[in-house]
């Protein structure tokens, strides 16, 4: 995992970012912790025109879509280039980003760090992702001190 914060004149938050294809119930559990709990994954357009996505689940080996479990399954259905749209139902419990061609060279935001990233290192074609919350339950910003700092002493 890695921790990425976008432009100051985007959003300017911190992010938990790591390549799709390494997500783990483990992993999940942990950055829904120290996240929003809202995890995203950043893919390209050319593959949510294939698979034909908006909002999914894995419409195998899940229930609720909620728990840690049923994320990784999705998460992982995505960056395995083997999913076909038979293989995701609808629903909003993975948030999925639009990937800007070109990456943080085009688009300076969390979204294109984390499926850029994951390129870098020849993993996928997929980028998982959650921004982080402080204490207080307001967006991390890149002001980070050990008191305010979400991720101060975290395992990962």
């Amino acid at each position: 995992m890695v921790v990425v914060v976008d432009d100051e004149d985007r959003e300017n938050e911190g992010n938990i970012t790591m390549a799709a294809s390494k997500v783990t119930p483990e992993a999940t559990a942990s950055i829904v912790k120290h996240g929003t709990g809202i995890v995203c994954a950043s893919i390209k357009e050319e593959d949510l025109e294939i698979l034909q996505l908006s909002l999914v689940d894995a419409k195998h080996g899940t229930t609720t879509g909620v728990s840690a479990h049923d994320g990784v399954t999705t998460v992982l259905a995505l960056a395995s280039k083997d999913s076909k749209p038979k293989d995701f139902n609808c629903s909003s419990h993975i948030f999925l980003l639009k990937y800007r061609e070109g990456g943080v060279l085009k688009g300076a935001g969390h979204m294109e760090a984390a499926l850029d990233l994951a390129m870098l290192v020849g993993l996928d074609h997929v980028g998982a992702l959650c921004e982080i919350v402080d204490d207080d339950g307001s967006m991390a910003r890149t002001f980070f001190t050990p008191h305010t700092n979400p991720l101060y002493n975290c395992p990962f």
